[in-house]
């Protein structure tokens, strides 16, 4: 990981996909990158887990395309690994009334929900992402822990089973 020397938190140190220093730019600009290109980095920062580089890029992502419902939900995702599950939760919703169908997104809203003690929020989210995609087997894996939760140990236990099955 790279020292982080910034004198201005507002600044974004942008870290190449193959691990060398990038160019810094400024929050609130995406300098030359396309917005595909800045929502690939972040992607790209999220899988190497470099979640507070991601978070940045979806943010200025999300000046430029307000509406870009992937930024809305990979954003949505690293602030509820980072803890700041309302702010996740605000982004999941507005992602989810601009893409109702998507199984994905229903499904991370429903962790959010879980990570907020919200488990009879969440189950409704895990279901409604199985209804979309029936053969979701990380929704049946959040389903049975939620259920879990909340002691319904034999639907809990049909819920696992499936996931274990689907994968």
């Amino acid at each position: 990981m790279p020292i982080d020397n910034r004198e201005n938190e507002n600044e974004v140190l942008f870290v190449g996909t193959n691990g060398d220093i990038g160019e810094y730019f400024s929050a609130g600009s995406l300098q030359g990158l396309t917005v595909d290109h800045a929502l690939e980095l972040a992607f790209s920062c999220y899988n190497q887990g470099r979640l507070l580089e991601a978070e940045q890029l979806c943010r200025l992502v999300l000046r430029e395309v307000p509406c870009r419902v992937d930024a809305m939900q990979l954003l949505g995702v690293l602030l509820e690994r980072r803890g700041q599950c309302n702010e996740a939760i605000q982004f999941l919703r507005e992602a989810i009334r601009q893409a109702p169908g998507h199984a994905h997104l229903h499904n991370s809203l429903g962790m959010a929900l879980h990570k907020l003690q919200k488990p009879e929020e969440a189950l409704m989210e895990f279901r409604r992402a199985l209804r979309i995609r029936p053969d979701f087997a990380k929704a049946h894996n959040n389903l049975g822990v939620t259920l879990m939760k909340l002691d319904r140990i034999d639907e809990a236990i049909t819920a696992c089973r499936e996931a274990i099955r689907l994968q």
